[in-house]
């Protein structure tokens, strides 16, 4: 049985092999024990070596490891690791309708401007549920005003209506209303103005009769006048007493025509307003 080198003495001279005269030193001692004997134990201060593998393959369709995928960006130069493609940005609220709102609330006593600027708004404030900021400051206050513009308008409509019930022309005059008459000045029988007003209150005159002038009335009026219209309609012993009143006859026009009025008035004769009825 042949024994093993020493590994203590790894120089020791081996015999030369006759049959290689390339080698005149002798080959090394085989790393491999004859078969049917234990491997030697490794040299002092060497690591046992492996048995070699052949190298790993890299499989089809995958990079080698360390190296670039063709088409894919590096990471920039200095920089370790990759760089990532930043997160999706969110794109600001729009608050183009909130102006809108707020620019149409200034005009809202046209009403319709109004209803719209407070429709807008409304849309704004359901746009915010989403947690963005769409204007929502801008939409209260668009409602804000909006809705005191309506009222302002719907209040001077309603004035107007009511201002315009009470003005009157001659025409619409009965026995008994109490008026204020502006632009009647002395003995003349213009005005600018006719107010219907309550006979408790402070008036201008009072109406005791009315004439529907006929076709014949009407064109004997600019010539007779309507004092006696007045005077058939109301009767002297039927009139006021006071010595501080003074009558008139009022027409729309100097020169009526057929069906128009004639009112038959009486009034202060110092210009004083009158107080209930006479």
């Amino acid at each position: 049985m042949t024994n093993p080198q020493d590994p203590q003495n790894p120089y020791e001279d081996s015999p030369q092999d006759p049959g290689n005269p390339q080698n005149p030193y002798g080959e090394p001692p085989s790393a491999q024990p004859p078969a049917g004997q234990p491997a030697p134990p490794p040299q002092y201060g060497q690591p046992a070596q492996p048995p070699a593998q052949p190298p790993a393959q890299p499989q089809y369709g995958q990079p080698q490891y360390g190296q670039p995928q063709y088409g894919q960006p590096q990471a920039p130069f200095g920089q370790p690791g990759q760089a990532y493609p930043a997160g999706p940005v969110t794109p600001q609220p729009s608050k183009g309708m909130a102006i809108t709102a707020l620019v149409l609330s200034f005009i809202g006593c046209t009403v319709v401007a109004g209803i719209v600027s407070i429709v807008l708004a409304v849309l704004v404030l359901r746009k915010g549920k989403d947690g963005q900021d769409h204007g929502k400051g801008m939409a209260i206050a668009a409602i804000i005003i909006s809705v005191l513009s309506i009222l302002l308008a719907a209040g001077v409509i309603v004035l107007g209506v009511v201002a315009g019930s009470s003005i009157k022309d001659v025409n619409d005059l009965k026995t008994g209303d109490c008026v204020n008459i502006d632009g009647l000045e002395g003995d003349e029988e213009t005005f600018d103005s006719l107010e219907d007003v309550d006979c408790a209150k402070a008036h201008d005159a009072e109406v005791l009769a009315t004439v529907k002038l006929t076709a014949d009335q009407a064109t004997a009026y600019p010539d007779s006048g309507g004092s006696d219209l007045c005077n058939t309609a109301l009767p002297i012993a039927e009139r006021p007493t006071a010595e501080n009143l003074e009558f008139l006859f009022l027409t729309d026009l100097e020169e009526p025509k057929t069906g128009d009025t004639v009112a038959c008035m009486v009034r202060s004769a110092d210009g004083k307003k009158l107080t209930g009825k006479v």
